[in-house]
């Protein structure tokens, strides 16, 4: 344990550690007694205040046998008479001198603020309280004079005394109340604490009245909420019952323009703040009384006067920050706008087909907001308006219907166009596509059991975008397709729609049968899944058209997807129908390669692309989910891309290299060489076909490849490795086969070299 009188390093270690844990211990305690001091600082200044003076009037007979000897005397007792009344006028002056200047400077910092929050901050009680008070102690002090004799010297001298220490502790109250009562935070607390202590008071009315009615509902014990009509009577009843709150609410609105005005933003996000905390108390002490808009009719109290109020004073505000260009605020008003829906979709509607009419109200003046800065050269404005959208479709999603969602997501769909059609504002399409790509994520993950209506409006939401993006910006050097379409379609970011999707379906691959989280995704990613070829296939033709390199990351997504369909089908969660229904999906999906442009160009870009690499990796896929139709499609589709590669004569031995995937694909599942001989001759005897020194050639590398003793399993080609790692015998045989078909006279001529 201890080494040359040392501790040893074990026992070290344990004693750094007691001590680490005795220190936070300590900070612990030291920080919870201060929250709760700071929540019960009157109480305790009012027990510490009276439990000093229960200690100190211990201490007057001790004092009146000491002074009583002294006065006695008559002209001493006269002496300290007139001390008192002295000390008490003093007292009286300097508490009316004090309290003027205090009054009066508070009145001079505050003297900017709205007229009736001014009114009450000059009235201030508290304040008020300390001079009456002081004025009254000064007096007792003045009055003492009047009862001062020999036989209750101490107790007088001991009230003086208290008196007067009093009157110093009032003064300095006040003295802080001042400065805090200057400060526009507290301001803006106050008026909060006004309109909510005002609300609730209403709020306990109503619960009152609705008590002593005579047709009070029962609770609603169904599924669907049902309105508190008593509630709702006693609420029309009493019109103007929110007077106070839309004041307060002013009142904030009006500091947020004003101390934005003057660049003091970190104000400016205390008062937004306040109107959003007057609205969270409105919305809770109105309770069960808000009416949505129903599909059949349309009721009147659809309306809510507070919240429209409140609404059109932040457009208001808006459209003060946009005439000045001040961004800050504009996106404090934007991040106002995204807390109210949050705040709104807390209302419970009755019934069920109810529309939600005041958070829908509040996401489209926010969509309105982000649409109206298209118009000016503020794309940092923009960008956050955009993420403050896709919160505010999160939080549909996540407290309401995901079909609630989708005028949000169609809105980030339209605005995304603006970075493709406006110089500057590039970023603007880029955060655009990361929102949509993080709603596809979430709308996958929901709770909610039906997602067909969202999911279809999302996907046609997103192929309109990208569509648009890349029928406007066909040349890749002005507008780098890739980069700015990366979070959803990009297959090397770890951040992107792909990457959060591999990671998903790696978490539901590892769940039992019986884990209903997982067979909720399952479901919904095949309901996802449904119509992606429709649009996929479309993009990837018009990438191909405008020539993007947009086109490699299509291809790519197309194959990586079907990767991952094939993958959850095989999930213990996922039923027979829902697997089948998943290797449907991917089949179509994978089969939109089939549809590419068959010119010389096209090939050239599909070659460079490793068209029959992704090809080849995407069937070893298939045939590891045991998914053989897809393994038979992708080798019909290598072979024909093989005939294709050919006939336009390409010079990166195409031809051969699809060939050889689609036997190294035969071979693997240990099936014959028919599903390669059949689509080959089927191929070969169609008109504009390779011609015959392309098939001669290609003939002859297979036989001589044949021949190889040895392949290298060094290659950096999965298709190479595919064959390195393949039976020898049976590829020598199926490479001889497949030369036969080629050109027979050729794959004769086993040991000449290949022509350059």
């Amino acid at each position: 344990m201890f080494k040359n009188g040392k501790p040893s390093t074990h026992i070290r270690r344990e004693l750094e550690v007691a001590k680490a844990k005795a220190i936070q211990g300590s900070y612990v305690l030291f920080f919870r007694c201060s929250a709760w001091t700071r929540r019960h600082r009157a109480k305790l200044g009012l027990a510490t205040s009276m439990t000093l003076v229960a200690v100190s009037s211990f201490g007057v007979a001790p004092l009146q046998k000491l002074l009583h000897p002294i006065f006695t005397d008559t002209a001493k007792l006269s002496a300290l008479q007139a001390l008192l009344t002295s000390i008490g006028g003093a007292l009286l002056g300097a508490t009316a001198i004090a309290f003027s200047l205090v009054l009066f400077a508070m009145q001079v910092n505050v003297e900017r603020v709205p007229h009736g929050l001014f009114r009450r901050l000059s009235a201030d009680l508290r304040l008020l309280g300390s001079f009456v008070s002081s004025f009254l102690l000064a007096v007792t002090v003045a009055t003492l004079s009047l009862v001062a004799t020999s036989q209750n010297v101490g107790a007088v001298v001991f009230v003086a005394c208290l008196c007067t220490a009093g009157i110093v502790f009032l003064f300095l109250s006040a003295y802080s109340r001042a400065l805090l009562l200057i400060n526009p935070a507290q301001q803006l607390r106050i008026a909060v604490a006004r309109a909510e202590r005002d609300l609730r008071s209403w709020g306990k009315h109503a619960d009152r009245a609705t008590l002593l009615h005579e047709a009070v509902e029962a609770e609603a014990t169904g599924p669907f909420p049902t309105n508190d009509n008593p509630r709702v009577v006693f609420f029309r009843a009493n019109q103007g019952w929110d007077a106070v709150a839309k004041e307060s609410m002013d009142h904030a609105i009006a500091y947020a323009r004003r101390y934005s005005e003057q660049g003091d933003h970190d104000i400016a996000d205390v008062a937004l703040n306040a109107v959003l905390a007057i609205n969270v108390t409105y919305v809770q002490v109105k309770g069960r009384t808000f009416f949505g808009r129903n599909a059949l009719f349309d009721s009147p109290l659809s309306t809510d006067g507070f919240i429209n109020k409140t609404l059109e004073l932040l457009r208001h505000t808006f459209r003060i920050g946009l005439s000045r260009g001040d961004e800050r605020q504009i996106e404090q008003t934007l991040q106002a706008f995204t807390a109210l829906v949050g705040t709104y979709l807390s209302i419970k509607y009755p019934g069920a087909g109810t529309s939600r009419a005041h958070p829908h109200l509040a996401a489209r003046y926010l969509a309105d907001a982000v649409q109206e800065l298209g118009g000016h050269n503020m794309p940092n404005a923009m960008m956050e308006g955009l993420r403050l959208m896709g919160k505010a479709a999160q939080a549909f999603l996540y407290n309401s219907e995901p079909s609630d969602a989708t005028s949000l997501t169609q809105k980030i769909s339209t605005l995304s166009a603006i970075g493709a059609v406006k110089s500057g504002h590039e970023p603007v399409t880029l955060v655009a596509f990361e929102q949509l790509a993080t709603l596809t994520f979430d709308l996958l993950r929901t709770s909610h059991r039906d997602i067909r209506w969202a999911a279809e409006q999302l996907q046609l939401n997103v192929f309109h975008a990208t569509k648009f993006v890349l029928s406007l910006q066909g040349d890749s050097s002005t507008f780098d397709h890739s980069a700015y379409l990366a979070p959803y379609y990009s297959s090397t970011s770890y951040t992107s729609l792909r990457a959060k999707l591999t990671q998903l379906v790696n978490a539901v691959l590892v769940l039992e049968a019986d884990n209903q989280d997982g067979r909720r995704v399952v479901q919904h990613i095949r309901i996802w899944s449904n119509d992606l070829h429709r649009y996929e296939k479309d993009l990837l033709l018009l990438a191909f058209a405008h020539k993007s390199q947009f086109a490699l990351d299509m291809l790519q997504w197309i194959t990586g997807t079907t990767e991952l369909l094939l993958a959850l089908s095989t999930a213990q969660t996922c039923d027979e129908s829902s697997s089948s229904a998943l290797q449907k999906n991917a089949l179509w999906l994978i089969s939109t390669l089939t549809f590419l442009p068959q010119d010389a160009e096209t090939v050239r870009s599909l070659e460079a692309y490793s068209f029959s690499e992704l090809l080849f990796e995407t069937a070893q896929s298939a045939h590891k989910y045991n998914c053989p139709k897809i393994v038979n499609a992708l080798v019909k589709q290598l072979v024909c891309w093989a005939v294709l590669a050919g006939k336009h004569r390409n010079g990166f031995n195409t031809m051969e290299s699809a060939l050889y995937a689609a036997i190294c694909l035969q071979l693997a599942a240990g099936a014959d060489m028919g599903s390669v001989v059949q689509p080959l001759t089927l191929e070969l005897s169609k008109p504009n076909g390779p011609e015959e020194e392309i098939r001669s050639r290609a003939a002859r590398s297979m036989a001589q490849k044949a021949c190889q003793a040895l392949l290298d399993t060094f290659e950096f080609s999965s298709i190479e490795k595919a064959m390195a790692n393949a039976d020898r015998a049976a590829l020598r045989s199926a490479l001889v086969q497949v030369a036969n078909v080629l050109s027979p006279a050729a794959a004769d001529v086993k040991q000449r070299p290949v022509e350059p």
